[in-house]
């Protein structure tokens, strides 16, 4: 069994809680909330407001049964790692979590 396919049998899908191992991709959902966490977090390094900028937002997964069905996401994912090794899955209510402003492309640095 490949690390990939390993990974999959640990993870679950933030929308519908089945098991990704039958999703062909892990697909990450980039969410408006604040991750209180450090992995997986998201950030745009083109912004130009420093909190924008961190990678400090919370995000989910979902499986690509969901991603036709487009479902939304109830769960942020947090995954705690010790030399590289995974310890923790641990699963956060999104409503729980703090709102973060949307980075829209006012807020990011203009293209040459």
């Amino acid at each position: 069994m490949s690390d990939w396919d390993k990974l999959k049998t640990r993870l679950k899908c933030c929308a519908c809680g089945k098991s990704m191992t039958e999703s062909v991709h892990i697909n990450c959902i980039r969410l408006n909330k604040y991750a209180e966490w450090e992995y997986p977090a998201w950030g745009n390094i083109l912004a130009i407001d420093e909190d924008k900028k961190k990678f400090n937002r919370a995000t989910s997964i979902i499986c690509d049964e969901c991603v036709v069905k487009k479902a939304k996401p109830d769960k942020a994912i947090e995954i705690k790692f010790e030399n590289d090794t995974i310890t923790e899955i641990i699963y956060h209510d999104i409503k729980d979590l703090k709102d973060a402003e949307p980075i829209t492309e006012d807020d990011l640095i203009e293209q040459l």
